[in-house]
């Protein structure tokens, strides 16, 4: 599937519902729930999670994906060297993502792209990204006109 930041992965958009991605997807192999409240919808097969976020109307807003065959910018990222990947990734979004060290886990955030690149022993383990938000702290839904798109903080 291809990761398209600001708009979802594959044919599933950004605001879609829970029940439009079971319909499309099956049932989840697994569900949880944040502590913020945030249903989690995990597909072993595609190896990609789902976010339903409430404060955003219970629709989809952000996923994270670690399959090795998922594209982004059409290449390949999980699995990839973090050397290889994180200049084009940046390239590609036009700024420079901020590094956060957390020991075992280096994750690397463009906060306009809205985008995560999260790094283990030096590869791509996973890349997490969502719904893009306005000055006014709105989502901005794929086909909505676009605004300038502001830093959130992540769940």
């Amino acid at each position: 599937m291809e990761i398209r930041p600001g708009e979802g992965i594959g044919p599933f958009r950004f605001g879609l519902t829970e029940p439009d991605l079971v319909r499309a997807l099956g049932p989840p192999d697994k569900r949880y729930r944040t502590d913020s409240g945030v249903e989690r919808l995990q597909y072993f097969g595609q190896r990609v999670e789902f976010a339903i976020e409430p404060e955003n109307g219970d629709r989809f807003g952000w996923v994270e994906v670690r399959d090795p065959a998922a594209t982004l910018f059409g290449r390949t990222v999980v699995g990839e060297t973090a050397a290889e990947v994180v200049p084009r990734v940046s390239e590609a979004l036009g700024e420079e993502p901020e590094r956060e060290d957390l020991g075992s886990l280096e994750t690397y955030f463009f906060p306009r792209g809205w985008v995560e690149l999260q790094v283990r022993f030096g590869r791509v383990e996973a890349v997490n990204f969502g719904v893009r938000y306005n000055e006014a702290d709105e989502p901005q839904w794929p086909g909505a006109e676009p605004e300038v798109a502001r830093d959130r903080p992540r769940d």
